[in-house]
């Protein structure tokens, strides 16, 4: 008897430290900032050196990107 007790509560314990661990990690994903700007460096299409100014845009627009990458092993 006092073995399956010790076992409901190291069942217990790992099942709350497993519940608060997840809980921390979703909190530092949901608190990252998806408004950041992100430089990629050496990422330059080469027509773009030969690209000319029509004309200013509004400095707030929002531009949605979607990448695609290949897959490496």
């Amino acid at each position: 008897m006092q073995r399956n007790f010790v076992r409901n509560v190291s069942f217990v314990v790992a099942s709350l430290m497993l519940i608060a661990v997840s809980l921390l990690a979703m909190r530092v994903v949901v608190r990252a900032d998806q408004n950041s700007r992100t430089l990629l460096s050496g990422h330059e299409v080469p027509l773009i050196q030969q690209a000319h100014l029509v004309q200013n845009t509004n400095p707030t627009q929002q531009l949605n990107l979607s990448i695609g990458m290949q897959l490496r092993n």
